[in-house]
């Protein structure tokens, strides 16, 4: 084996976030500011363990997103959240070339919201509309949130195509509100039920009972970024459904609630597939449907839920059919204190899924009002 090459420290990146490089084998390669904050960590070598640690799940989903050239990605970048890795809790990973070698970047923030200059809507990544509005979301959320009479035209963009959403995420004082989680995936079922791309669909929506001395399902988060993320993955199932039969169920242990969604695929979806239980995995769907996938991750990200994606079947090369899982995970604080204020976030579903629904079917011009709303 001959010896590593190291690359070339690349030009300033479009922000001075601290960044990991990785070559197409998951090799550290270089970093930038990294080791000046975990100063326990005495080598590359470690200090690649611990990254790959940090990423749980999705740690073999990034392995082949190294190895995957630019050229195959249709945005170039995905979003992690990360544990245990010191001050860092989010990693935005984006496909790069230097001196003609293919490099993975690694920006590390302690919050997603900080990687709005990566998907600046001047860059390549922000061609599309989704990735226009996700830059818009951390934008508005990153250091403070102005008021709506003095946003600036350029982000008006996101405010007229979700405009529930992006007010929900960055007023501050409400985008967090106590919702009984099992009345709200049920009325985002029936919402989403009543959608054109649902017609002759099975959905439905479940409640395991909670265990005694439990408390019940109710917990404190941004209601209508739960609400988009759940319609952009229960869309992305729908569109490779097998039977037409995807499945909600609510379960809960301890102080954390879990929303699992099941559908059964092709099988020869996840032929290539790199396995792990990371949202990476949904990137085997095919690429016009990886919106969707974006969007999810990245809301899951700001709105600090947790995610998952696995195959629940044996892996067989051959299997026609497998069994996939999508989950988001949402608590893990004390149960919430109550107040006396007047408020029914399940009613704000139906209308975040009529803006979802719009902005992936209707294209730019679409008529909100034609999909099922408030």
């Amino acid at each position: 084996m001959g010896r590593k090459r190291r690359i070339k420290e690349p030009e300033p990146p479009r922000s001075d976030l601290p960044a990991l490089f990785f070559s197409e084998d998951a090799g550290l390669c270089d970093e930038r500011g990294v080791r000046a904050r975990l100063p326990e960590i005495s080598d590359s070598g470690e200090l690649r363990l611990r990254f790959l640690r940090g990423l749980g799940g999705a740690s073999e989903g990034f392995a082949g997103f190294c190895a995957s050239h630019p050229a195959e990605e249709e945005t170039g970048y995905r979003c992690y959240a990360l544990e245990g890795f010191g001050p860092f809790r989010a990693a935005f990973a984006e496909k790069t070339v230097l001196l003609d070698t293919p490099v993975t970047a690694v920006f590390l923030a302690s919050s997603a919201t900080s990687f709005y200059p990566l998907m600046s809507p001047t860059s390549r990544s922000a061609t599309r509309t989704v990735d226009r509005i996700l830059f818009e979301l951390a934008y508005l959320m990153h250091g403070g949130s102005p008021p709506f009479s003095s946003l600036s035209p350029e982000v008006f963009a996101a405010v007229e195509r979700v405009p529930r959403l992006a007010e929900a995420l960055f007023a501050r004082r409400s985008s967090s509100r106590c919702c009984p989680l099992d009345g709200l995936i049920r009325e985002v079922s029936s919402a989403v039920g009543q959608t054109p791309p649902f017609r002759g669909v099975k959905l439905t929506a479940e409640s395991v009972p909670v265990p005694r001395g439990s408390t019940e399902m109710i917990a404190d988060f941004p209601v209508e970024a739960l609400v988009a993320a759940l319609t952009c993955l229960l869309f992305l199932l729908r569109s490779q459904s097998a039977d037409a039969e995807i499945g909600m169920k609510l379960s809960g242990e301890g102080r954390i609630r879990e929303i699992a969604l099941t559908a059964s695929v092709p099988g020869s979806l996840f032929r290539d597939a790199d396995g792990g239980e990371g949202f990476d995995l949904l990137y085997s769907f095919p690429p016009e449907f990886h919106d969707r996938i974006r969007m999810a991750s990245v809301l899951c990200l700001l709105a600090h839920f947790g995610t998952s994606a696995r195959l629940l079947d044996a892996p067989a090369e051959d299997a026609p059919i497998r069994l996939l899982t999508v989950s988001l995970l949402i608590g893990a604080g004390p149960p919430p204190i109550l107040d006396f204020k007047y408020s029914d976030p399940i009613a704000a579903a139906k209308g975040i899924v009529g803006e979802i629904a719009a902005l992936l079917f209707g294209g730019e011009d679409a008529d909100p009002a034609s999909i099922p709303g408030p």
